[in-house]
């Protein structure tokens, strides 16, 4: 039979672990879709790409700045799709 401390030990495990699921499904389907309006693949390449190169660091700046290269990339996108020269239209 298992001491007291154990049972106690693997209810504080299973807690933590269902914790730690609530949480990541919350950022990954919640917050990241809709709030910072990044995709979780593109979350998870700045992810990777900023802990290989600023450590841990990276890591936290790693979602903010993707969401501000994703808000810039569109803005540019948008006034290149405006401009004439996507369209097409004599510039004289």
């Amino acid at each position: 039979m298992a001491p007291a401390g154990a049972v106690t030990r693997w209810r504080f495990w299973i807690g933590v672990a269902a914790g730690f699921l609530l949480l990541l499904w919350l950022l990954n389907d919640i917050l990241l879709p809709f709030v910072v309006a990044v995709d979780v693949v593109m979350a998870m390449c700045a992810l990777l790409a900023g802990g290989s190169l600023l450590g841990f660091t990276g890591v936290l700046i790693a979602v903010p700045v993707a969401a501000v290269v994703g808000v810039v990339a569109r803005h540019l996108m948008g006034r290149y799709h405006a401009s004439s020269f996507y369209r097409g239209s004599p510039t004289g």
